[in-house]
């Protein structure tokens, strides 16, 4: 922009048509940028894109299945993607780091002590734990950390039963955002 600056400031004599065509062409370039400049201003201050799921597809509802001759919690996201399947004894170490923290704990300390004690443990597994977690009123979910709503070992542990009964009886559906 400082040569575009320093073409506008150049004198115009009676022979400097070529001057006064980069003038031009400097203006036009100088409201390019000006407009392009304002579409990201606005862009920033509408906020982030909500982000869809990476399927594009919602979760629907939770269950609880028998799978594998093991109960097992199921997340569906619709008709077209494979259900999430996650094994009850899982479910049981997620809600037991939860109920023993002191205080609200983020996804990666919780993966990483569940990790701890396996060879192999998909993410998605624990994933689904905590989303029910949380839509079954469990957990709170807040600033990218996780926090039983019950506090106390007994009273957190009692909810998650009670969510997992409840699953196990009739399908949760998490509530339209």
């Amino acid at each position: 922009l400082n040569c575009v600056e320093l073409l506008l400031k150049l004198p115009l004599g009676d022979d400097n048509t070529g001057v006064l065509a980069m003038k031009r062409e400097a203006l036009t370039f100088v409201e390019r940028c000006r407009a392009q400049v304002e579409a990201e201003l606005a862009k920033a201050a509408a906020g982030p894109p909500k982000r869809a799921s990476r399927t594009g597809a919602r979760i629907t509802e939770y269950r609880v299945e028998v799978f594998g001759g093991a109960e097992t919690l199921v997340e569906y996201r619709g008709e077209r993607t494979e259900p999430f399947r996650t094994p009850r004894s899982l479910y049981d170490e997620v809600i037991r780091f939860a109920a023993r923290q002191k205080g609200p704990f983020d996804y990666v300390s919780l993966f990483d002590a569940l990790r701890a004690d396996r060879e192999h443990l998909p993410d998605y597994r624990v994933r689904v734990c905590t989303r029910f977690l949380v839509v079954a009123g469990v957990l709170r979910h807040q600033r990218r950390r996780f926090e039983p709503i019950a506090k106390g070992v007994g009273p957190c542990e009692r909810a998650a039963k009670d969510a997992w009964d409840r699953a196990a009886r009739t399908p949760l559906k998490p509530s339209a955002r």
